[in-house]
Formats: structure tokens, sequence, C-alpha cells
């Protein structure tokens, strides 16, 4: 899992709101040609009638919906980056084609997206992209192997499901209010945020098929710095070592509240960038 079901809909609920008429014409355009049997896979993996349209913020919940299909096994790499608990930067070459990430799957799937003509070639690249994006913000997709991004740091937390660290960034942060309820503080948000500089090129502000001037590997290293705060407690800083923890964490109104916070933001950036690549490629 990477950001949830919740997250990574509500990451593309967000980029809607931030597209025009006929950008949204487009993308709207684009998801009809999802064949019925992924659109019904989609649908029982968000658990929704399939009788209900699919929109954009389901679709982007394919690429977690598609993990028991032997077809797509290959892919489950391409979800998450592990590092040595030393390295503080993500490298921009750090992952290639003998050893994807995630950081290398956004650059694939941009690639893929610029140089298809049709829309059956162009809806596996948008939702994949979709979903990378999202999972590139998610603290514990940038991590370390051996506890695998925080699957195996037990925590003591009051609702069943989030018996993990992964788990609780995952959904837990989350819990106790509806949808609605994050959809309408985060577009609240959106105007102050969507003029900061979070994309930054080495020439220019214009996204294209020329992947190696894109910031990718700074959207990862953002999160790493995320990941390695005390305040999540992923790891425990000994100089610039992430030591692992083996302690089960208990998790305090107070980890919620601060760490909460810290996860919408992440949401909210996530959007706005894949406003910029969706308004750029499509």
């Amino acid at each position: 899992m990477a950001l949830g079901k919740q997250g990574h809909s509500l990451v593309c609920d967000l980029t809607w709101l931030q597209l025009d008429t006929g950008e949204r014409q487009q993308l709207q355009a684009l998801l009809q040609f999802i064949p019925d049997t992924e659109q019904r896979r989609i649908k029982r993996y968000i658990n929704k009638p399939h009788t209900n349209p699919l929109s954009f913020a389901d679709a982007c919940n394919w690429a977690d919906a598609i993990k028991d299909d032997k077809r797509f096994a290959h892919y489950k790499p391409w979800h998450y980056v592990n590092v040595d608990r030393e390295v503080t930067q993500i490298v921009q070459d750090l992952c290639r084609a003998d050893t994807p990430c995630i950081t290398y799957a956004i650059t694939q799937h941009v690639k893929q997206l610029w140089h298809s003509d049709s829309g059956h070639d162009k809806w596996q690249p948008l939702l994949f992209i979709s979903h990378w994006v999202g999972d590139i913000h998610q603290p514990l997709h940038i991590g370390f192997q051996s506890d695998k991004g925080g699957n195996l740091i037990s925590t003591v937390h009051p609702d069943q499901g989030c018996d993990n660290l992964h788990a609780i960034w995952d959904r837990c942060l989350l819990y106790g209010q509806h949808y609605r309820h994050w959809l309408g503080l985060l577009s609240a948000r959106l105007d102050v945020l969507s003029k900061q500089p979070l994309v930054t090129h080495s020439s220019n502000q214009t996204l294209d098929a020329n992947v190696a001037t894109w910031p990718v590997h700074l959207w990862a290293t953002e999160t790493l710095a995320i990941t390695r705060h005390p305040k999540t407690h992923y790891c425990s800083l000994v100089e610039q070592r992430c030591s692992l923890i083996h302690t089960p964490l208990k998790i305090s109104p107070d980890y919620v509240k601060y760490n909460q916070n810290i996860l919408l933001e992440q949401i909210l950036k996530a959007s706005v960038r894949l406003k910029i690549i969706i308004k750029n490629l499509l």
C-alpha cells in the first residue's frame, strides 16, 4: 500500500479542482478508454458499486488495485525507493531499468504518456503517473528495506489495522474525519500553496518529455527529510545514521496531530505537482 485509498483519491480530487473545464473534459475522455474489467477492478478495490461512474479520484487507486495480479507484479518495486540509512539526499540517477523505484517510475511513465498518440495507449501511463506522484509524497515510501518501509515497526494504536508505522502513515493519520471533511479543508488551502515554487527546473518552467530537467529526485529528497525527522519516529538518528527502532511505538494524540498536518501538506504538494504534469502532458 502507498498513501492509502483515501490519500490517493484526495490527491486526484484536488488535482481535478485545479484544472479548467477543457482540461477536465480531456481527462474525462481518457478515462473512457479504461477497459470495463479494469473499471470494475478499481470499484471493487475502493468498495464502490460497479454501476457508479468512474471518477479521476477513483482511478488513481488502480496501481494499488492491480498488485495481486501476476501480470503487473513487476511494478511492485515502482511504488517506493529504499536507501542506505546514512543517505540524506536522493540523487537523480538512483534507479534504472534493472533497479526500478518510484523516481524511475514517474520518469518512465511520463515518457510513455508523452509519446502515446491514442487514448488506448495513454490511460495506463496516466493512471500510473497519478498514483506515483502520490506515492513519492508518502514519507514511508522513501525508506529502508530492513523494516520494509515501516511495515516491521510495530505500533500501539486503538484502531484495528493500525499496528505498524507504515499503516499509520498510509491511512490511520486521517481516521476520525469523513473524506469530504479532508477535501474541503485541503481545497481551501490550494490557493496559497499553488503560488509557491513547488516545481523548479534547471532551465525553464515547462515540463516536457526531457525528464532529465525534472526535479523528481528533489521531491523524493523532501520526503526523505520527513522520513528521517525525529517526530516521524521512523528511526533513531545517531549522527547521520537512521538506526532501526525495535520498541513498539505508541501513537499518541500529539503524534497524530503533528504528523497529520505533515501528511496533509504532502497531499497538497502532490496535487499541485500532478496538476502541472497533467496540464503539460495531456
